[in-house]
């Protein structure tokens, strides 16, 4: 099987057993890696096998630019809970087109930002941008260009 990063790249099939990859996190849930898991070395990451299944491509209805696609990120922070993700964590990454910037999320911030949430007593759709919500607009403020 290829990378789903690079089609030159090939995926290692591997069950850690007991306690052999716990030093090592997963690049999408960031638990210990136990039991199968995929490994691309030229990437960097490992991925358990029940989250391999995640979105190749998705597009955000409140980010009118251009579909996210997946990446193995260097460090940089997430446009939407302002976090920090490592490598070789796997995030979203899409280009807006007007600008050229780069914008990046976790991948489960993404996929929460996916969801609105309609209530009567709002007329717009809500999204839910998690706990620390205040970094992310107190960084728009500073520019967000500046980080990405």
């Amino acid at each position: 099987m290829s990378c789903f990063l690079s089609q030159d790249h090939k995926l290692s099939f591997i069950n850690f057993r007991h306690r052999t990859g716990e030093h090592m996190k997963c690049g999408i849930c960031r638990q210990p890696i136990r039991g199968p898991t995929y490994t691309c070395d030229n990437c960097g990451y490992k991925i358990h096998e029940s989250c391999f299944g995640f979105p190749r491509e998705i597009q955000l209805p409140i980010f009118q630019v251009s579909p996210l696609h997946p990446i193995v990120n260097a460090s940089s922070f997430c446009c939407a809970c302002g976090g920090v993700a490592y490598f070789p964590d796997i995030a979203y990454r899409c280009r807006d087109r007007q600008s050229e910037r780069y914008f990046r999320f976790h991948l489960h911030c993404a996929n929460s930002l996916r969801r609105a949430i309609k209530v009567d007593s709002h007329e717009h759709p809500l999204f839910y941008f998690g706990t620390e919500c205040q970094k992310l607009f107190s960084i728009t403020e500073v520019g967000l260009a500046e980080i990405l």
